[in-house]
């Protein structure tokens, strides 16, 4: 694959194209997933109707757990929506960009096997995609799991003024809602919707992802970084729905978002970012709101590279090393973008020098969240408050005989 990561036609999979009815694509990209992938695909075995609609494409990425038998066995018992493809191993990237040139959905998602869906939910987003006009991408909620804890999060967009609310004769869709926006009346409401535009809450349109003539990067983690950030930046017409269809699962130290992985693997995540990079947004090839976007999304990525480079890699010199390289390179590249990250980069250089971990960082920011949204119920209480005094003045006022009324 060349620099451009453009999609060579010889990785594209000679699969029958004329597959009709098929709404979604869940692309699953597995490699060695034996413990996980059965309660994944169970989480996808829907009503008649609904198995028509979908296609679940299970691309092994070279297992050598015998996963593979275990797909086998649902490919037999519903071949007209189970798929297994078989490649050699180059990464999580890899399979999916060969699930991409095979599927067959008007739309695609991408679900890690040790994920799984929300049986109910993924039934609701099937019909609502099938009533819906064309999107680029439609944004939809998701659950985070903590293994360790057993604690669930919600992640989920108000739907605010939605152009459509469902109010079909379908009880299983009455109650659910959906907006139909721009990318620009995203970014007005940006604090509402950005925890949407990851891997979990990402739907794509499969002929607009196509042609970005893109690939994820290959042969390393965190790939998701280019999925998230280049291909939602060209997108326009979109769709909130208030489904929570993804359920993603944390608290594995084996994964690759553990801290450990994180300060391992920091070589992957500059080699995904250097790649999004090159695909810096301008007048000729991305909106105004294309490329406010690219900016606003990239940034966490940015942090969490220097984080990762400051606070988590063991030797701390080594840590520097890396990022002041980095940041050289992100000068000399994008000297805007430079600027925007160099406050939070001098302030983690300071950090790491003082031997401050990056739990004591979360913790750090998860205070300053408590206080924020303490400050925000006082300021929400204080202004209830002045409104039930200015009622209770009206109603005395009312209530009140006037002088002289009365004998």
């Amino acid at each position: 694959m060349d620099d451009s990561g453009q999609i060579k036609q010889e990785n594209r999979c000679n699969c029958n194209q004329e597959q009709q009815g098929k709404w979604l694509s869940v692309i699953i990209p597995m490699y060695n997933a034996g413990p996980f992938i059965k309660k994944c695909l169970d989480s996808m075995i829907l009503g008649e109707a609904g198995m028509n609609a979908l296609e679940v494409l299970v691309v092994d990425d070279g297992s050598t757990d015998g996963a593979c038998v275990v797909v086998e066995n649902y490919v037999r018992r519903w071949p007209q929506t189970f798929r297994l493809l078989k490649k050699k191993n180059a990464g999580h990237g890899s399979a999916v960009n060969l699930g991409v040139s095979c599927c067959t959905g008007r739309y695609l998602k991408v679900v890690d096997t040790d994920d799984w869906v929300q049986t109910e939910e993924l039934g609701k987003m099937l019909k609502l995609l099938q009533r819906i006009r064309q999107m680029d991408a439609v944004l939809c909620g998701y659950r985070i799991l903590d293994i360790r804890s057993g604690k669930v999060q919600n992640i989920r967009a108000q739907i605010r003024q939605p152009l459509q609310k469902e109010t079909a004769e379908d009880a299983s869709l009455q109650g659910d809602s959906f907006a139909c926006l721009t990318l620009g009346e995203v970014l007005r409401d940006w604090d509402n919707y950005k925890r949407l535009f990851c891997l979990h809450g990402l739907i794509y349109g499969t002929d607009f992802y196509r042609s970005m003539h893109r690939d994820l990067p290959e042969h390393v983690s965190y790939d998701d970084a280019y999925f998230d950030v280049v291909y939602a930046s060209r997108s326009d017409r979109l769709c909130a729905a208030d489904l929570s269809v993804y359920v993603y699962r944390i608290g594995d130290p084996h994964q690759s978002v553990s801290s450990r992985n994180r300060a391992e693997r920091i070589r992957d995540l500059e080699t995904v970012l250097l790649r999004i990079l090159k695909t810096a947004p301008h007048a000729d090839s991305h909106s105004k709101a294309g490329r406010a976007y690219w900016y606003r999304r990239i940034c966490p990525f940015l942090t969490d590279y220097f984080i990762t480079a400051f606070l988590r890699v063991p030797n701390r010199r080594k840590g520097r090393l890396y990022a002041s390289r980095f940041y050289r390179k992100l000068k000399t590249g994008d000297p805007g973008l430079w600027r925007m990250i160099r406050k939070k980069y001098m302030l983690l250089k300071v950090m790491g020098l003082l031997h401050i971990r990056d739990t004591w960082l979360t913790k750090l920011l998860e205070l300053k969240a408590c206080a924020v949204d303490f400050r925000c119920r006082r300021q929400c209480t204080s202004k209830v408050q002045r409104v039930h005094g200015q009622k209770w003045k009206h109603t005395m006022a009312a209530c009140t005989p006037l002088e002289g009324s009365e004998s």
